[in-house]
């Protein structure tokens, strides 16, 4: 049976191996490869991304989300079941034809049979809402992905910007620069904290050449101003004063280092609220 897999996925790449451009549409091949049997249920698991190794599960750019605004067809309740409604070709690199494709949540490798895609290698970012984490993404539109686990490349691939509508549900792709400001500030996501759990320094300017201020308080919260690089304006409050009653917190401001290229935010939020 595998063979079989192997030889369909093959002719889809072989079909599209001329093609630089962006390719979203299912081919027959692989298409006639998805199983007709519903996709089981999968535990609900994803990728812890706070602890002392930031590094161990980097955060890329940003993350490909539901879109809860954008849906042109009503589904159901979305959380971890648009997984089931989405088509991700993922290619090795930008441009060239997929060597895998996730469809109706199924993954399809070449030299393996269909497997349920689960939510192993996806992170939180609402109560029990996951997002595909962005490690790059390229002007003209591609994306590399983490759709699956594995340690370094592994797991990881490119996909195009016609994949976030080439399925029933319609995604979004919102840089963390973005997100972790403005999705606060309009009240849809917590306060911040360091992903460490260890306070970083602030600084009076966004340089780690300015004045260094007072080191934060281990009992804090940050509430996001701008962002100028990777560096985050923020108004810090201490003690925390997030989900607690009768906390009369000093509230002070300054920069903190909010971005390293090799780990993404240095800076998360409680996805569960309070």
């Amino acid at each position: 049976m595998t063979h079989r897999y192997l030889m369909l996925l093959g002719l889809a790449a072989l079909g599209t191996a001329n093609v630089s451009a962006q390719v979203c549409d299912v081919p027959d091949a692989i298409r006639s490869a998805v199983p007709t049997d519903p996709v089981p249920e999968m535990p609900y698991v994803t990728q812890w991304v706070t602890g002392s190794d930031e590094a161990s599960f980097p955060l890329g750019v940003g993350h490909l989300h539901y879109s809860y605004e954008n849906q042109a067809v009503e589904l159901p309740p979305a959380a971890t079941n648009w997984l089931r409604w989405v088509v991700l070709p993922i290619s090795s690199t930008a441009g060239s034809p997929p060597t895998v494709w996730i469809v109706d949540g199924w993954v399809l490798r070449e030299g393996a049979a269909p497997r349920p895609w689960g939510q192993e290698a996806l992170v939180e970012t609402g109560y029990e809402e996951v997002s595909l984490v962005v490690l790059d993404a390229r002007a003209d539109g591609w994306l590399r992905i983490r759709y699956d686990v594995g340690a370094g490349s592994e797991g990881t691939g490119w996909t195009p910007s016609c994949a976030l509508s080439a399925g029933s549900a319609v995604l979004t792709f919102s840089r963390w620069s973005e997100w972790l400001v403005n999705e606060q500030i309009n009240g849809r996501i917590s306060p911040l904290f360091f992903r460490s759990g260890i306070p970083g320094p602030l600084y009076r300017g966004p340089s780690a050449g300015d004045q260094r201020l007072e080191d934060i308080d281990p009992d804090y919260i940050l509430y996001p101003v701008e962002v100028r690089g990777d560096w985050m304006r923020v108004k810090v409050a201490e003690p925390a004063d997030y989900c607690e009653l009768d906390v009369m917190s000093n509230i002070r401001e300054g920069w903190v280092r909010w971005y390293r290229p090799e780990s993404g935010p240095a800076v998360w939020y409680f996805t569960r609220g309070c």
